[in-house]
């Protein structure tokens, strides 16, 4: 039988306090998708089952990692902890941040799309004439063929 270490426990109760915190930041990344305009059903609920599942994912990790697989709730409770810590405190100042961030973005994407709706244009009236003559030289040819036969 293995002996419990109190200084490992500690030192996983503030790991997860962090991971919890990190958590929390990726949470205001969907946040603030959401406020930018990715509001619709599916994109909340696909960002929502996203995160659960990269949570989950990560919880497990963390808890193999450090825990050796082992369900501790002090782990479980310091993760919550951080979380909520994060999301009263950091949440103030990183949704913002990442709105303003994902709005210039989104302004950006606006701007690119303008402009290859200008190019797909242009390059689409210049195949417009090429057609146009090549269709005038094929009934050129066409026509002396004739005159041919």
């Amino acid at each position: 039988m293995w002996e419990i270490n109190l200084n490992n426990q500690f030192a996983t109760l503030i790991y997860s306090l962090v991971l919890g915190i990190v958590l929390c930041v990726f949470y205001d990344i969907l946040r603030a998708l959401r406020k930018v305009g990715f509001n619709s059903f599916l994109a909340v609920f696909m960002a929502d089952f996203l995160f659960w599942v990269l949570s989950a994912f990560a919880t497990f990790l963390f808890l193999t990692a450090r825990t050796y697989g082992e369900i501790r709730g002090y782990v479980l409770i310091g993760e919550l902890f951080g979380f909520l810590l994060a999301r009263f405190t950091v949440s103030k100042l990183t949704l913002p941040f990442f709105k303003f961030i994902f709005v210039y973005i989104k302004r950006f994407f606006i701007l690119f799309d303008k402009l290859l709706s200008a190019v797909y244009s242009k390059i689409d009236r210049l195949f417009s004439k090429i057609g146009a003559f090549a269709v005038k030289i094929f009934n050129i040819a066409v026509k002396s063929i004739k005159k041919l036969l």
